[in-house]
């Protein structure tokens, strides 16, 4: 019943040059938007600079989640 696989992580960076440029930018809350965006999707955040932010999330498994109670 145990799973002897390892587990497969996926990653994301966010730029943040690219919200630099955008004029709306107001106290962060463009990129506020955009991690709650990817914290909705799954993304966690591991590390975060004033150049960029790095998340990741758990990778999907290609035949379908599988439950740890599953035989």
């Amino acid at each position: 019943m145990s799973d002897t696989r390892e587990t497969q992580w996926e990653y994301e960076v966010l730029p943040f040059r690219e919200f630099a440029t955008l004029q709306e930018v107001r106290g962060d809350v463009v990129v506020k938007r955009a991690f709650n965006e990817l914290g909705e999707q799954g993304w966690e955040l591991i590390n975060f600079t004033e150049v960029a932010a790095w998340f990741k999330r758990r990778k999907a498994s290609e035949d379908g989640p599988q439950s740890i109670f599953e035989d």
